[in-house]
């Protein structure tokens, strides 16, 4: 059995398959101002990112202190 690519006519363009996308799975709407449920997971691993670096220079901004601390203790 020989294996043929389907006619042009049959494929789907990048567009057709957004389309085909929001039917299948549209995307779900949780506040008012429109975001979707994607939109709000992105802002929130966003923010969560944000949290998790501030809390890391402040760490290094206290063990900075530290070692600077112990450097005036010494003189």
């Amino acid at each position: 059995m020989e294996v043929t690519s389907p006619p042009p006519s049959l494929l789907l363009s990048d567009s057709d398959l957004e389309d085909c996308y929001d039917i299948i799975d549209p995307p779900l709407t949780t506040s008012n101002d429109g975001s979707t449920v994607s939109e709000d997971i992105h802002k929130s691993m966003d923010e969560f990112d944000r949290l998790i670096n501030l809390d890391r220079a402040r760490r290094k901004m206290a063990l900075l202190n530290e070692e600077t601390e112990k450097e005036e203790e010494k003189k």
